[in-house]
Parts: structure tokens; sequence; C-alpha cells
């Protein structure tokens, strides 16, 4: 991402709004290393403004944050794709597996589903344990 830590980035983009950021509590430690940094320029102790190269490292850090969504939005899209395609194949394969047995057994097509789902679900909870 970039070297600015959260409370770094809050206080550059407070300044970055035109507002003044005071070096007290909470606030103190990330306000005195944007000093130190040249990012933050100080008046006194109680005014501290965003230098041209502070706005520079907070427009670097937005970049970096916006491109790490977009990164986690694919994964979670394809991710949420994969999941419903095997959902939708082990749904198939329950189905074909109650037809198949209920053919033979007497049983309801739905209970035959509902055992071939409790035997499909012990068998992925072994998959997942090795």
């Amino acid at each position: 991402m970039s070297n600015l830590t959260d409370d770094e980035y809050a206080v550059l983009m407070i300044c970055a709004e035109g507002q003044s950021m005071a070096a007290i509590a909470r606030w103190e430690k990330p306000t005195d290393a944007l000093v130190e940094r040249g990012l933050l320029e100080r008046a006194d102790k109680f005014n501290n403004h965003i230098t041209p190269a502070g706005r520079e490292a907070l427009n670097t850090h937005e970049k970096a944050l916006h491109q790490h969504l977009a990164e986690n939005g694919r994964k979670i899209v394809d991710a949420r794709n994969q999941a419903q395609m095997s959902a939708e194949q082990a749904a198939q394969h329950i189905a074909l597996a109650a037809r198949a047995s209920a053919a033979v057994t007497g049983d309801t097509l739905e209970q035959s589903a509902r055992q071939w789902s409790s035997v499909a679900y012990s068998r992925a909870l072994e998959l997942l344990a090795q």
C-alpha cells in the first residue's frame, strides 16, 4: 500500500480539507511524524498544514487503497461465482442420487435427497479436514 499509518492518513485527509491539525492527544505522534517527513508544515504545536509533498503522499495512499479495494472486489466476485457453480453442481448430483435411490428404496424424492445431502455434507467435512 503506502507508508502512511491509518492515523497519519486521517491527519492528512483533515489537513487536505483546509483544516489545521493540533498535535495533541491521539494526534500528536502521527502529526509529529508527518512534520518530520515534510508532509505537514508546522506553524506552532496547534497549527499544522499540509505541504505539496503531503498532498502527493495522500493521493498515492488513496490510489493504493482504491487499487486494493478493486482487487479484493474482483476476488470476492470470483469466489462467489465459483461457490455458486459448485453449489449448483452439488445440488444436481444430490438430485441424481436421490432419484436413483428413491427408485429402488421406495423413499420419497425429498427423503432420499435429505439422506444424500447428509452423506455429501459429511464427506465435505472429511475433505476439509485433510
